[in-house]
């Protein structure tokens, strides 16, 4: 079922490079409870609606595309999301700069259970709040994830992580 999904996502999203014209790549890894580890990679793109940053310039809006690999207790899964994410800058023209961001998308999770935490659903809620630090082309992050349904099913148990993320800006 993993490989189809990912056949699925990289057969969608390699046909419309015009529409998404990523604007860098995030690698990150981290843990969690229910003794969860984590790898994501993401692909990032800028959005500028309506011309958006030059009015708010330490206000930026970005759609991330992430395929992610859970391990807890020696079983693995893989998850898909999208997450629009909001990043307020200090200082953003400076070469160094510290900023906040957090986001809420969706997700889509191979297996229910992580551990012993029954998730109560394939789709889930991502929810994310980060702080970090940009220098120039780099950004390194400190986030918190956390995934559940919401509340829509039962089971609800939900999964937190804390990870630390390198994004780089592609040229």
């Amino acid at each position: 079922m993993t490989r189809w999904l990912l056949l699925v996502w990289i057969l969608l999203f390699s046909h419309v490079p015009q529409l998404l014209a990523f604007d860098s790549i995030t690698v990150s890894g981290g843990r969690g409870n229910a003794s969860a580890t984590s790898a994501r990679l993401a692909l990032v793109q800028d959005l500028d609606p309506l011309g958006f940053n030059q009015f708010f310039s330490n206000l930026g809006l970005q759609l991330e595309y992430s395929a992610s690999r859970l391990r807890s207790l020696g079983e693995h899964h893989d998850a898909f999301g999208i997450l629009p994410v909001v990043r307020w800058s200090w200082h953003p023209q400076r070469s160094w700069h510290w900023f906040v961001d957090f986001g809420i998308g969706a997700s889509y999770h191979e297996k229910t259970q992580v551990a012993d935490h029954q998730l109560g659903s394939h789709l889930l809620f991502e929810d994310r709040v980060g702080l970090g630090v940009r220098h120039e082309r780099w950004i390194l992050a400190l986030r918190g994830y956390h995934y559940s349904n919401g509340g829509l099913q039962t089971p609800n148990d939900g999964l937190n992580l804390l990870t630390l993320e390198l994004n780089w800006e592609l040229p």
